[in-house]
């Protein structure tokens, strides 16, 4: 089963200023899930060769993952500042600005429903927010629906001015 986990060590867990920590099984579908707010676009359009992990289409944030179709685990770690850099072995690291219209920047996965919420991105109301979105292993199992994926994803957002 891919995993979307966070790369905080107990150390850097206890110096940084974390918010709060999900994590639940999340359906892929078509290579991806979602990150998107139902009130408005979170951002203008970034195309997928822009870095291959995260796109921008249709106001929708959308992370790319290496199986078609499966349940990858995903942890969610919320900051209220930048984060440090991840450590652990990551192979792919993107940042990205996202905005939220309602407050209800949430990952959403297409065509299901996750097992377990996970905490809204936007912990801090409407207004603009950094991702931090790492991979490892999205060139394992490429184009198959495993039933335990090789590949990892976490995502890290913090509350920021959008960057370009």
């Amino acid at each position: 089963m891919p995993r979307v986990a966070a790369a905080d060590s107990d150390v850097q867990t206890r110096t940084l200023s974390k918010v709060e920590r999900g994590s639940g099984n999340c359906p892929v579908q078509y290579h991806q899930f979602d990150i998107s707010d139902e009130d408005g676009p979170t951002g203008p359009d970034l195309d997928r060769g822009h870095n291959g992990l995260v796109r921008v289409t249709d106001g929708v944030t959308v992370v790319m993952t290496g199986i078609h179709t499966g349940d990858v685990d995903i942890t969610v770690t919320l900051h209220d500042a930048e984060s440090a850099p991840a450590d652990g072995g990551w192979q792919e690291i993107v940042e990205i600005s996202a905005h939220s219209a309602s407050g209800e920047l949430m990952v959403r996965v297409m065509m299901d429903d996750l097992d377990e919420e996970l905490p809204a991105l936007s912990f801090n109301r409407p207004g603009d927010y950094r991702l931090r979105v790492h991979a490892h292993g999205r060139d394992t199992a490429v184009d198959l629906a495993p039933t335990r994926s090789p590949s990892d994803t976490s995502s890290r957002p913090g509350r920021h001015p959008p960057q370009k």
